[in-house]
């Protein structure tokens, strides 16, 4: 018999000696397990001012209602500089369907692929995904992955409608879940939208803050202003300045607050 036979079969020979078959483990990398997530951003103990008057965390979910060129998206940035100055180990996930100029330059990795990505592990990290076409299934793998990491996060969806599908009401149903679940796990979403009529109840049913911009139909209008709890004659009158914006934290009574800009919202 050869060497070569006798060390494939792992036999002692004078001059190497005994070499024992060697065993190998292999775990593929995208199913490594991860230690248990410890959230450092409850409600309780880490709740967080924007400006004079808000107060908000990782918990809470947003609603953003409001037209192109509102000042909706630049009031979002700014949203997310604040919490991530006040929640540095926060993951920043960014949907940008729509290719927004206030999200093309913002600092993290910017991903153009039809595939869902896979959530972050480093704390900080920000991911701006920039799908060339709107996928549905591929938006749900994208919610729900994040949902299941469970890690303190915040979820901007530019706008909504890109999930809703051809026919505007086919949702994912990962965005209920995250709607619905985020919170508890420290996942805030912030859902930006340009009508209040074509989109999920969640998204109002579910939110903490509700931010209204100028919006052309009247209904949508009326509706949100109702939520905002602005005096019945109002209901349907735009902001009086062309960014302007109402907010109201619904979990709380009274009605909202206007702000002229961006600037005076975040101002100390």
């Amino acid at each position: 018999m050869s060497k070569s036979a006798n060390l494939a079969k792992g036999l002692f020979t004078k001059s190497l000696g005994y070499l024992p078959t060697p065993t190998l483990s292999f775990v593929p990398r995208k199913y490594q397990p991860h230690a248990p997530i410890h959230n450092p951003y409850v409600e309780e103990e880490n709740l967080t001012h924007l400006g004079k008057r808000i107060v908000t965390s990782l918990e809470d979910q947003w609603a953003v209602v409001g037209v192109r060129r509102s000042g909706k998206s630049t009031w979002a940035r700014n949203l997310l500089l604040n919490l991530q100055d006040s929640y540095p180990a926060m993951r920043t996930y960014i949907l940008d369907s729509s290719n927004d100029k206030d999200f093309r330059s913002f600092p993290g990795t910017h991903l153009e692929t039809e595939e869902a990505p896979d959530p972050m592990y480093r704390p900080g990290g920000v991911q701006v995904w920039r799908p060339p076409i709107d996928d549905i299934e591929e938006y749900d793998q994208w919610l729900i992955k994040i949902l299941r990491a469970e890690q303190p996060a915040i979820v901007l969806i530019d706008e909504l409608s890109s999930l809703g599908g051809m026919t505007g009401r086919s949702f994912p149903r990962g965005y209920f879940l995250l709607s619905k679940q985020g919170g508890k796990h420290g996942i805030s979403l912030i859902s930006c939208t340009q009508e209040a009529s074509y989109i999920p109840r969640v998204t109002l049913g579910q939110t903490t803050h509700l931010v209204r911009f100028r919006l052309i139909n009247r209904h949508d209008s009326k509706k949100v202003d109702e939520i905002l709890r602005r005096p019945e004659k109002d209901w349907g009158k735009d902001p009086p300045h062309k960014y302007g914006f109402f907010h109201r934290r619904t979990d709380q009574d009274g009605p909202g607050h206007y702000y002229q800009n961006h600037q005076e919202f975040f101002a100390a």
